[in-house]
């Protein structure tokens, strides 16, 4: 607890007393969790006299303290205090006792009608004002990233400049920056309502006025949506409405005049919690607030938006050809789980509903998804080209992670289930035959064992598997099935065979199509300084060798407007439609300097050109694809290299 934070909490306690009540410092020095001398000296202080004014602090040997104030000046102490904590609470909430002054300072600025001075600063920051100067660049960087500017008036100082939007979005990530997210996926939020660590982290910064209003609205939202929304959503809905008022109450509003259609259930919804705004706390009603609102409910992740207005369909086709062309690229099954196919349509339909409003929505996760889960990032930013060119859209890198998100879980509820699928002969009997087969199941994932049988009574079945285990002395023959034979009683040397066999199958899938990729892997060393620059020269360079068409290159620069294709690490993967592309080929390209791509220092890219219809190749390119990309070693291999040659060894060693 801070100097200033005793203090209050010190005059607080005594204002609250009976006037001819004494309490004694031992009480006081409890009350704030220091020593009774440091009690005694906060009393003395130059800070606690000017918040007392004209009231004045006795202190009577052997009997106590109390205050001494008329009832006006205790009336005026009352004002004083209740401005002072509710400042105090502004700057020190406990989610950001750790923060940077820069962030404290950022939090001041965003709720002061007027400019705050150097000198008004300095003291909340218990710092010497001729020291303030480092922060206040600090603080300059990190609003510029919001794009907003910290300007200063000589007479009213330091103040927030900048489209309102920007600066209530400054405001949203200081107050939620340290939120975690950890099922971002589960529909509705509890039945207390918002998260309690976030409720008291809002109750330190907004009057409970506000905070219990924009609960009371939202909850009404729900209802008259007749709906319910993500645990984030609603919080964020929560926080979003808070910071709308406490700017609107002090005359803060937003000018941009958003294009909504003001016949779509929102809108109404928006429209009844502005009127209730501007009866509540007497404020005049704003056009722009209310079309601001709705397109704040719009960007809620809400499913089954079943009424005329969200008749958004998806052909069935385009989305089957989704999902298989994910499922072709990871080598997982996915055409098959139903619960992927209604999850995954449940979110889509109302995100190609948001992208046509033009509705950005968030997604805490992105980050993570793109570092650690960017095998399926890379696949369903190749891939939803073919929603995309169905529905004429486009969609951005926030909702491309919820999709992965979708294809994340599908993966994971099927990580136990094999997809190499196997017979099991053996002549043991049903009770260690099961025993057998269990254990092989456990020691590898890839095996799917789809029947168990004796070696007198294989069936057509086998035709159908990928290969056969032979526990058995019998001679097992089938001309596209690859037999296995191992001991009775599965020794360390079958697993052992076992394990090699799958070694072999994968290696040899790959090396099928190993002279087919060496050949579509092209690498270049370059000085480009701008990513403009870069995905024109090398998608004409694409079209020249044949691997592209003319439209190819004016696709990527499209797509890079609408989804920054950075992945962290330094790397880039920009990409054209795939419609465009003649024959799959990817191009690295090394630049001799960093060059700035949507807000990341990039100095690898891969140019991707992905041919869809090419099943059978498609994997295998993906796989080399996946192997640079997730490998830091790989990576700074990769960037050393001086030519192809050099990097075929790397990616295509001989056994």
């Amino acid at each position: 607890m801070s100097k200033m934070q005793r203090i209050l909490q010190v005059a607080t306690y005594l204002l609250e007393q009976p006037k001819e009540e004494y309490t004694n410092s031992r009480k006081l020095a409890e009350l704030t969790g220091v020593s009774t001398k440091t009690v005694l000296k906060d009393l003395k202080s130059l800070e606690i006299r000017k918040i007392l004014g004209n009231a004045t602090i006795e202190r009577k040997e052997h009997v106590g303290i109390r205050l001494i104030a008329s009832s006006d000046q205790r009336k005026k102490l009352a004002n004083t205090l209740y401005e002072l904590l509710r400042t105090d609470k502004l700057l020190l909430p406990s989610s950001l006792v750790d923060s940077n002054d820069f962030e404290k300072i950022c939090l001041i600025l965003l709720q002061s009608k007027d400019g705050v001075k150097k000198e008004e600063l300095a003291a909340i920051l218990y710092r010497d004002s001729s020291n303030l100067d480092a922060v206040i660049k600090e603080t300059e960087r990190f609003v510029a990233q919001f794009e907003v500017t910290l300007s200063k008036n000589r007479a009213s100082g330091f103040e927030l400049a900048g489209k309102e939007e920007r600066i209530r979005e400054l405001f949203r990530n200081i107050i939620l920056q340290k939120i975690i997210i950890d099922k971002p996926d589960q529909l509705g939020h509890q039945a207390s309502g918002i998260y309690l660590p976030i409720k008291k982290r809002l109750k330190k910064i907004f009057d409970h006025t506000i905070l219990d209003f924009a609960i009371d609205m939202i909850d009404k939202a729900e209802l008259n949506l007749n709906e319910r929304f993500t645990n984030y959503d609603y919080e964020i809905l929560v926080t979003k409405l808070c910071i709308k008022i406490s700017r609107m109450k002090l005359g803060k509003f937003i000018q941009t005049d958003n294009a909504i259609d003001e016949s779509i259930r929102e809108h109404l919804v928006a429209h009844l919690i502005i009127f209730q705004i501007d009866e509540v706390f007497n404020l005049e009603y704003s056009l722009y607030e209310h079309k601001d609102l709705t397109e704040i409910i719009l960007s809620t992740r809400r499913i089954n938006q079943k009424t005329k207005e969200d008749a958004v369909l998806l052909d069935e086709q385009v989305f089957h050809e989704f999902i298989l062309f994910v499922e072709s690229g990871l080598g997982v099954e996915l055409t098959s789980d139903e619960e992927l196919k209604k999850n995954l349509l449940d979110h889509i339909l109302p995100a190609i509903r948001r992208v046509r409003y033009g509705i950005q929505i968030e997604n805490p996760l992105l980050k993570q998804i793109q570092l650690q889960h960017t095998d399926v990032y890379v696949s369903v930013l190749t891939g939803i080209g073919i929603i995309e060119k169905a529905e004429e859209i486009s969609f951005n890198d926030a909702e491309i992670g919820f999709v992965c998100l979708h294809i994340i879980a599908a993966m994971n509820r099927n990580s136990q289930q094999g997809y190499i699928k196997t017979i099991f002969v053996c002549d043991e009997g049903q009770a260690v035959t099961s025993f057998l087969a269990s254990n092989i199941q456990k020691a590898f994932p890839e095996i799917k064992i789809i029947e168990r049988v004796s070696s007198d009574k294989l069936s057509p079945q086998c035709n159908e598997a990928d290969v056969i285990f032979n526990a058995t002395s019998a001679i097992i023959r089938y001309e596209n099935v690859p037999t296995v034979s191992v001991t009775e009683l599965l020794n360390e040397g079958s697993m052992s065979d076992i394990g090699n066999w799958i070694i072999n199958r994968e290696y040899e899938k790959l090396a099928g199509s190993a002279d087919t990729l060496k050949d579509s892997f092209l690498y270049y060393r370059d000085q480009l300084s701008t990513k403009e620059e870069l995905i024109t020269k090398y998608s004409a360079l694409l079209e020249e060798k044949g691997f592209v068409d003319k439209d190819f290159g004016p696709s990527a620069l499209t797509r890079e407007q609408t989804i920054p294709t950075t992945l962290g690490r330094g790397i880039a993967l920009p990409h054209g439609s795939s419609d465009h592309v003649i024959h799959s080929c990817i191009l690295i390209i090394k630049l001799e300097q960093t060059i700035e791509w949507s807000g990341h220092q990039v100095d690898l890219v891969f140019l991707t050109a992905v041919n869809q219809k090419d099943v059978e190749f498609h994997r295998s390119f993906f796989e080399q694809l996946f192997k640079i990309i997730s490998n830091e070693s790989l990576l700074n291999e990769i960037k050393s290299i001086v030519d192809v040659e050099a990097l075929k060894k790397i990616l295509f060693p001989t056994k």
